[in-house]
């Protein structure tokens, strides 16, 4: 299958046929800042705007962290507007995509990376991710998580990931209903689990694809 790479500062582009992997350069913690927010949508919209992409694919570099959320420097009075602009934008790209968006998740999924991750179409987890929604410790509100959380889990136990800041048990993937993989198997079960979706979509017609999606959207 045909390979291929470009990059940004802080966004890798892989091409695997016709699935775009986009990639959070920013180890350990993969942060999204305001830079990193704008090149992740424009990556985004370069892969959308390629008639032979069917699938596109959100990670993060490394094992800790597929992203700890925003950067807490852009929450100031001064940065902060431009920072939900870019932010926002970004998840309103992912959810009105034309095509289907998976999101990988090993690590740490936090805050602005978690909204991420629910604004996609399907999330497969590694045993070792652990999702929360920390913004109300810091003053903030999560809007997207406010929104996207109770479509997968119970409207109570959303509200106590959000206002309370209160992260799953053990098993945090499994609390939110996502079939997650061992750590030790996770690049050979995510390969071959991406490999599975791949086959269904591409053979799906662009417009069939498309015309889903935007159903989807226009229902919520």
């Amino acid at each position: 299958m045909p390979v291929a790479q470009t990059k940004s500062m802080n966004i890798l582009v892989e091409r695997r046929g016709r699935v775009a992997r986009l990639v959070i350069n920013r180890p350990p913690l993969n942060i999204l800042d305001i830079v990193t927010l704008r090149e992740l949508r424009g990556a985004l919209d370069a892969a959308l705007n390629d008639s032979e992409v069917r699938m596109v694919e959100f990670s993060g570099a490394g094992e800790k962290a597929f992203s700890a959320g925003t950067d807490i420097r852009d929450h100031v009075p001064e940065r902060a507007p431009e920072m939900l602009r870019e932010f926002h934008s970004l998840i309103r790209a992912v959810i009105a995509s034309r095509c289907p968006t998976v999101a990988v998740v090993r690590g740490h999924c936090l805050g602005g990376g978690m909204e991420l991750a629910l604004a996609c179409d399907f999330i497969l987890a590694a045993s070792n991710a652990r999702f929360a929604q920390p913004e109300i410790k810091v003053g903030a509100f999560p809007p997207v998580a406010a929104i996207l959380l109770p479509k997968m889990i119970s409207e109570k136990r959303a509200l106590e990931m959000i206002w309370l800041a209160r992260q799953p048990g053990s098993s945090p993937g499994r609390h939110l209903k996502l079939r997650c993989v061992k750590q030790n198997e996770f690049i050979w079960k995510s390969c071959f689990t991406r490999r599975t979706l791949w086959k269904e979509f591409r053979h799906s017609s662009k417009n069939a694809l498309r015309n889903g999606r935007r159903s989807g959207v226009e229902a919520d």
